[in-house]
């Protein structure tokens, strides 16, 4: 086995299916069908013997109507061989299919010019210049031309050259985790179910658990088998089949994907750069259906402009989706290939503004700006799986780049922070405590735990702490025992407002002692006044006497002074005393005289009740 996929490409009946037997032995036309007609409807897979290993072969359709079915066969793909008739020459799918190839970043491979056989010197110059305009000022116009015939050998051992040589030039990658989009599903006799793809991102072993993308079903491999020979390994770049074992086998569909639990995210909405094929300046529309491929899988999609070449895609369902992952645009009628996908985010926050928001850290991806835009995007901190999910690189590499860069990770709690993050993590605290104000705009404070269960839910008490302390120390907020509020926010009310709070004072007015509960004030009150009493309470112009009783300021300011005056000379204050002074009842009288003792107008001590030297001496 080896770590090497090489896929075909071209127009329909341009001789790749019989080059590929003739460079392998291995018919890849499989289904009757295919048999009957002559050509390819779905991939096709062979390979080829080098030095003991065996170098992988994906035929892919070239009708246009298996358009689907060739995106999914260059999925994964490390070298393409390009094929032109010398008796056709260039035609649309073989524009269309260089085309989906240098915007699904496939740059190494050569152009192979079939059935020489059936073109005389002369056509096979003419189909070689169609050639060279077809690629001038592309990546491809450095792949070299061989002229071929399955027929009578010619040019056979050049191209297995060729190929053999690019696999010795092939680079072994950082793995990440494994990966297997789906293209094939069948039974085996007696084994059970079996699933093919490419596997890409690391090798598989025969011990892994696999999860389903999208969905949360388990599965665990009873067998692995590469190129008719078992294995217990499989290597990345190599077309597997796996027998698996699980509870509900009949989610298993071509388009879905296998890897290990939690490794990469399921996502229907992406940021994305587009690469355009010409101006889409017509043909873009947002909110408009567009038909995308990702793997092996197609998807009706809406595109939400950003800025610039960056939109949110918007997909009918979930998938497997990872950073710098690739994909193709195309319209749905007429149909033609729009341009190529590249995922920036899988996994992107929810919101117009943080999408745009986003543009400043996603137009460049390398390495710092990457971890700046994740430490921006985990506000409340993330954790070194997140990391992995984010950068698709393992937590081990990761750390040695983290290390050789110079940089330092932010531990608080369990959760990790960057420059960006704690930055991004104040920024926040203000827009939701701006969200707060809209929401009940009369407010002066908020609640810490408002404030903790709406938006931090998931963020450690701890952390949520130091968060507001620094929000504090740097003035971005006042922080007043358990209220909270922007340090700059000052409520002033309007004309109207005015008139409503003065309406709602003044069900406080009395000419007595004797106030109304705070119950029978809110039952009196509408939907519109209600926000108001919260205002008056917080803003001190309603003075709790307890849970039951609220006071206007300056009435409490008289009744301070009467109590004071029944105290004063007297060796103790008893119920009766305020009674007889005041016209009271017991209701009354208790919670006003507890209120005193709280706010140090007066003291208990033991059933008796005197004024505080402070009042008494006042």
């Amino acid at each position: 086995m080896s770590r090497f996929v090489v896929g075909t490409a071209g127009h329909i009946d341009h001789g790749k299916t019989t080059l590929i037997k003739a460079l392998t032995g291995i018919p890849t036309d499989r289904l009757i069908e295919e048999q009957k007609r002559g050509i390819s409807i779905v991939s096709g897979y062979a390979y080829l013997e080098y030095r003991g290993e065996k170098i992988s072969i994906v035929d892919v359709p070239g009708h246009e109507r298996f358009i689907k079915n060739m995106l999914a066969g260059v999925s994964g793909i490390d070298l393409v061989l390009l094929m032109v008739a010398a008796d056709e020459g260039v035609m649309p799918q073989t524009r269309e299919h260089l085309d989906i190839l240098r915007l699904l970043g496939i740059d190494r491979g050569l152009i192979v010019m079939t059935k020489c056989d059936l073109a005389d010197e002369e056509m096979q110059e003419l189909v070689e210049m169609d050639i060279e305009e077809l690629v001038e000022g592309t990546i491809f116009e450095d792949f070299p031309i061989y002229r071929v015939s399955a027929k009578s050998g010619q040019g056979l051992e050049e191209v297995k050259n060729y190929i053999f040589s690019q696999y010795e030039k092939s680079k072994e990658e950082e793995p990440y985790y494994p990966r297997l989009f789906i293209d094939r599903v069948f039974k085996g006799k007696g084994i059970g179910d079996i699933v093919t793809g490419t596997l890409e991102g690391a090798d598989l072993s025969i011990k892994s658990s696999l999860q389903l993308y999208p969905g949360e079903e388990d599965f665990k491999i009873r067998s692995i088998e590469s190129h008719d020979e078992p294995t217990e390994l499989a290597l990345a770049h190599s077309r597997v089949a796996l027998v698996l074992q699980g509870e509900n086998k009949e989610a298993l569909e071509p388009g879905k994907a296998l890897a290990p639990k939690g490794k990469y995210h399921q996502s229907r909405n992406l940021i994305v750069r587009l690469e355009a094929l010409g101006d889409l300046d017509e043909k873009i529309r947002s909110g408009e259906e567009y038909k995308v491929y990702f793997g092996s899988d197609e998807f009706f999609a809406k595109l939400h402009p950003i800025e610039g070449v960056l939109y949110e895609l918007e997909l009918e369902r979930p998938m497997l989706a990872f950073f710098r992952q690739r994909g193709i645009l195309r319209q749905m009628s007429p149909v033609i290939t729009l341009g190529g996908l590249e995922v920036l985010d899988s996994n992107p926050l929810m919101g117009k503004r943080n999408k745009h928001r986003s543009v400043k850290f996603l137009l460049d991806n390398d390495f710092l700006h990457r971890l700046d835009y994740i430490g921006w995007k985990y506000s409340q901190g993330f954790t070194l799986e997140d990391l992995e999910r984010e950068m698709l690189e393992r937590k081990e590499v990761l750390e040695k780049k983290i290390s050789s860069q110079g940089l330092e990770l932010i531990l608080q709690g369990k959760r990790f922070f960057t420059e960006s993050s704690l930055q991004r993590q104040q920024e926040e605290l203000l827009e939701n405590l701006e969200e707060l104000r809209q929401s009940d705009f009369i407010k002066h404070h908020w609640d810490k735990e408002v404030l903790r269960s709406r938006y931090y839910k998931n963020m450690d008490r701890d952390i949520f702490e130091k968060m507001l302390a620094k929000a504090h120390e740097e003035e971005m907020i006042e922080l007043s025992g358990s209220r909270v509020k922007a340090f700059s926010y000052e409520l002033v009310l309007n004309e109207q407002q005015v008139g409503i709070k003065e309406k709602v004072l003044k069900y406080f007015d009395s000419k007595t002692y004797e106030i109304p509960t705070l119950n029978e004030v809110k039952n009196q009150l509408t939907k519109e006044e209600l926000p108001f009493l919260e205002y008056l309470i917080h803003s001190g112009e309603l003075i709790s006497i307890n849970s039951e009783y609220f006071m206007k300021k300056d009435m409490v300011y008289y009744l301070k002074n009467d109590i004071i005056d029944i105290g004063r000379g007297k060796k103790n204050i008893e119920i009766s005393d305020v009674r007889d002074a005041l016209n009271l009842s017991r209701k009354y009288i208790v919670p006003y005289l507890e209120y005193f003792d709280r706010t140090g107008v007066t003291e208990r001590i033991e059933n008796a009740r005197i004024l505080t030297k402070e009042y008494e001496n006042g």
